[in-house]
């Protein structure tokens, strides 16, 4: 009887490690898909590109920014299809939109995911300013989507690498 019982509790922990780090796993791989959906969205801003861009955004996406300007908050939305044609418009030869990821913090529960990224951002070569990014994804029958970003933007301080 004692051998029985040693090996259903054998089992039964050996069923728990496994299904812990099969859900670690899933959840280490959701983490790497969010990842990649954002820096799509970078990908496509920096080359010019608004169709990649747009590829990683949900239909109803939205755009928030956070500043100061004068000593007095500001908040202000932009509609993703100006932020598209921001992307696509001719820009100088050299320019570029380079948004600089110091980091990314990517909490993830169930089909939401929110991730927080330092960043500076640089046009062409040029510091222009930099903030933290926090995105809300979501996960949908296309893979994760980006329904929100609010930035933060100013000159200094900035988070280094």
């Amino acid at each position: 009887m004692k051998k029985v019982s040693n090996a259903v509790l054998f089992l039964a922990v050996l069923c728990f490690f496994t299904n812990t780090a099969s859900a670690q796993e899933s959840v280490e791989a959701s983490k790497k898909a969010v990842v990649a959906v954002i820096q799509q969205m970078f990908e496509g801003m920096k080359a010019g590109d608004s169709a990649k861009a747009r590829k990683a955004f949900h239909p109803s996406a939205s755009l928030h920014t956070s500043s100061m300007r004068n000593g007095k908050p500001q908040f202000r939305i932009e509609a993703i299809d100006e932020f598209m044609k921001a992307i696509a418009a001719p820009k100088p030869a050299g320019t570029i939109y380079d948004e600089r990821i110091v980091r990314y913090d990517v909490q993830i529960d169930d089909g939401l995911a929110t991730v927080w990224t330092p960043y500076q951002f640089y046009i062409g070569e040029k510091f222009s300013h930099c903030g933290v990014n926090a995105f809300h994804c979501v996960r949908t029958e296309d893979g994760w989507k980006i329904t929100h970003i609010t930035d933060t933007r100013r000159k200094e301080p900035c988070v280094e690498k």
